[in-house]
């Protein structure tokens, strides 16, 4: 995909393989994903219906890792937790948004919507609509 588009949307791993992300996803109207933060630039194509994405400043500075506590399996999100506390001691969900916090940004993604949204950004995507949208 990247020699494709001429853009460098993976990176170079240890064992010099070329990885990189591509995510599909399907929901329906009403399916929220909690907050959480990427560990990679995101761009976000919104296919069909629509979301309503609510961001807010990063709270860690170098995010070498997601912080995805939404996944089911525990020790990923413990893992998670170790690799910021390494930076910042006091990292867990304390850091996360609280849905009333005042300086949180609201954008509404429609059908041929496109999205960049940074590494580390706090976000929490509602579906507003049956929705399918593709994250590179």
């Amino acid at each position: 995909f990247n020699d494709a588009v001429g853009m460098n949307f993976a990176g170079v791993y240890a064992d010099g393989n070329v990885k990189g992300e591509i995510e599909t996803f399907v929901a329906k109207k009403g399916h929220v994903t909690d907050w959480h933060f990427d560990f990679m630039e995101n761009f976000t194509l919104q296919l069909k219906g629509s979301k309503r994405w609510y961001m807010k400043r990063p709270s860690i500075s170098h995010p070498v890792r997601g912080y995805t506590p939404h996944y089911a399996k525990i020790d990923t999100a413990e893992q998670q937790m170790k690799v910021h506390r390494l930076v910042n001691p006091n990292f867990g969900d304390s850091e996360k948004p609280k849905d009333d916090d005042t300086d949180i940004v609201v954008v509404e993604l429609k059908e041929g919507s496109v999205m960049y949204h940074p590494a580390g950004i706090w976000h929490k995507v509602e579906c507003t609509d049956d929705s399918i949208s593709i994250n590179i």
